[in-house]
This record gives structure tokens, C-alpha cells and sequence, in this order.
């Protein structure tokens, strides 16, 4: 990068002349560093893991008491990240290119020791967040040693969001390309798209493939009718949240008032004690002390 800018001569925009200080900046490059070092032995490792086809949901306890182990002790010496002899999962080796190779490129010895305590604050944060996160995975968990019925049951519960990520991707292209469209009709393309239904109906005969399609155009209307009754559910909930949180709202509105109120109350009982006080003499008040 830096020799890159270096190309672009004295005419730098002020944008490359910051990348360019923040590039020879030793903090900053001992912090990408320690990021991406991170990146290659944990998160990588750990994603390669959650997409696997013969691991479930259950079986990841085991990889998840391993992550919080060796996480727990690279955050007090995080040595081995930072000479590359970690290995997060036996089963899953780090992948060695040319950026694993550029991380543990020899180094100055000042951004070596500013990449150690990056790491060591870097493990730190993933320590917090793994036993708040995985804590039902974790020795002492539901999940850490679960049953037979409780293994059967999440056989085919999935291990990460990507499918769902994917779903939720669909529909906001779907809502910038159309944004007339109503919520069953995106419902309705997203659902033909995952679930291959040209694939299927391909695969069919053509009077199996007839006999399916004249039935979905006779269930449509009822579909319609569902449609709206639940979008009226919805909105009938929505209604009810809003005016719960606006009743609690002016209750406490009318609280905090009364409290006022009594303080008031009580001030004004004292009322005649502080102006007897106030009208009497200086040589009064002397007698009552």
C-alpha cells in the first residue's frame, strides 16, 4: 500500500496523505496485524467448522469448550497466535498464503510487542463474548452434555445464520427492485427461488405437473383471504404494544407527579415553622439555642 501511494507524487489527496501516516503508524500496523492473525487461527477455523455437512448443532460443544480453553490462555500469553505454532482445531489447519505468510513476516521488535498485547486485549474480548454466547454449550450448560432425546431433537437444527442471512438478502433486493410489491408476492419468489420449485416441477410429468399447478391456482384465493387475516393479527398486536407502552408511559408520568406533589405537600406543612423562624430577632433566635 505504501508503495502504491508512493507512485502518486507530491499531487497526494489529503485521504492518501492519511493513509500514509496512519500506514507508517507502528500502534496501527501492530493492530491490523493482531486482526488478522485472529482472523487466520480463530475465526476462520471456527467458520469452516459451522458450514461442515457430518457436525450438528450438538456436536459443536465439543468445539466450543475447546475455543473457550485455549482462548482463556492466549488471553493471559497469547505466544503461540503470535509465533503461528497455534492450531485452534486439530482438524482444520490454517490456511498458509501469501497473507499468512505477510502476518508472520518478521517484524520490528516494537510492533512485535505492540502485536502481543493486541492479541492479549483481542483475546480478552472473545473470552467475554464466548461465555456470555456459548455458556449453554460450555461445561455446566443444557447442551454441554445433553441427552439422547435432546441430540435427536437438534439433529437438524442449523449450526450458524447464513441461510437466514441469505433469506434477508433476498427480500431487501426484492423490496429496492419492487417496492410496490406486497408482502406475500416477495413471500412467494423468495420461497420459489430456495425451494427449486422449477427443478421440481421439471422432474414432474406433464400431467402431474398440470394437476399441481391447476391446484395451487385453486388454493390461491384461500391463501389471499390467510394473508390477510394474519397482516390484521399483526396489526392488531402492533396496536396493542403501542398503546401498553403508552399507558405504562403516563402511569409513570403520573407517579413521578404525584411525587411531586407530596413533596410539595410537605414543604408547605413546614411553611409556618420557617416564617415564625425568619420573624423572629436575632436575639430571640439566641434564646433557643
Amino acid at each position: 500500500m505504501l508503495n502504491f501511494i508512493s507512485t502518486l507524487g507530491p499531487d497526494k489527496n489529503k485521504l492518501m496523505k492519511a493513509i500514509e501516516l496512519d500506514a507508517k503508524d507502528k500502534l496501527i500496523i501492530a493492530g491490523v496485524r493482531a486482526m488478522g492473525i485472529l482472523e487466520r487461527q480463530i475465526t476462520t477455523p471456527l467458520m469452516k467448522l459451522m458450514v461442515k455437512k457430518n457436525i450438528t448443532a450438538i456436536d459443536v460443544s465439543y468445539y466450543y469448550t475447546i475455543l473457550h480453553s485455549l482462548i482463556k490462555t492466549w488471553s493471559s500469553d497469547p505466544s503461540e497466535l503470535l509465533d503461528g505454532s497455534s492450531c485452534l482445531f486439530n482438524n482444520i489447519q490454517p490456511v498458509k498464503d501469501y497473507v499468512y505468510d505477510s502476518l508472520y513476516m518478521n517484524v520490528e521488535e516494537d510492533i512485535q510487542s505492540l502485536t502481543y498485547q493486541a492479541l492479549s486485549v483481542g483475546c480478552i474480548s472473545f473470552l467475554v463474548v464466548t461465555e456470555r454466547m456459548l455458556k449453554d454449550h460450555l461445561p455446566g450448560g443444557r447442551f454441554h452434555c445433553p441427552s439422547a432425546i435432546i441430540i435427536q431433537e437438534t439433529s437438524g437444527v442449523p449450526k450458524h445464520n447464513i441461510a437466514t442471512e441469505r433469506l434477508f438478502s433476498g427480500l431487501d433486493r426484492l423490496i429496492h427492485k419492487m417496492p410496490n410489491a406486497n408482502t406475500i408476492g416477495i413471500e412467494g419468489i423468495l420461497l420459489w427461488s430456495l425451494n427449486k420449485s422449477v427443478d421440481y416441477l421439471d422432474s414432474l410429468s406433464p400431467a402431474e405437473r398440470e394437476r399441481l399447478i391447476g391446484k395451487a391456482r385453486s388454493a390461491a384465493p384461500a391463501m389471499l383471504v390467510k394473508y390477510r387475516e394474519r397482516k390484521r393479527l399483526i396489526k392488531q398486536k402492533r396496536k396493542e404494544k403501542v398503546n401498553e407502552r403508552a399507558e405504562k408511559q403516563a402511569a409513570k408520568e403520573n407517579q413521578a407527579i404525584h411525587n411531586r406533589l407530596s413533596i410539595i405537600h410537605k414543604v408547605n406543612n413546614f411553611d409556618p415553622i420557617l416564617t415564625q423562624c425568619l420573624s423572629l430577632s436575632e436575639p430571640s433566635l439566641h434564646s433557643y439555642r
